[in-house]
């Protein structure tokens, strides 16, 4: 079974608002594909700075999911 990326850009004011996006995406598409073989969905999240570069990316630590910044060279 192939897989598929859909990308989404939003704004938010804190990181609290990213997690609950986040969270909500997860459950609408859950609840939307349920029964179907590709039930199973995961948002990945990451922020873009000015220069269209990521600069933080939603990572689970310690079983929290926290946006953690991505060094550039």
């Amino acid at each position: 079974m192939p897989l598929y990326n859909i990308s989404l850009n939003f704004r938010a004011d804190t990181d609290e608002q990213v997690l609950d996006v986040r969270a909500f995406m997860e459950r609408m598409l859950c609840d939307f594909l349920q029964g179907r073989p590709a039930s199973c969905v995961r948002v990945r999240v990451s922020e873009i700075g000015p220069d269209g570069h990521i600069v933080r990316e939603l990572v689970d630590v310690e079983g929290e999911a926290v946006l953690h910044h991505i060094p550039h060279s």
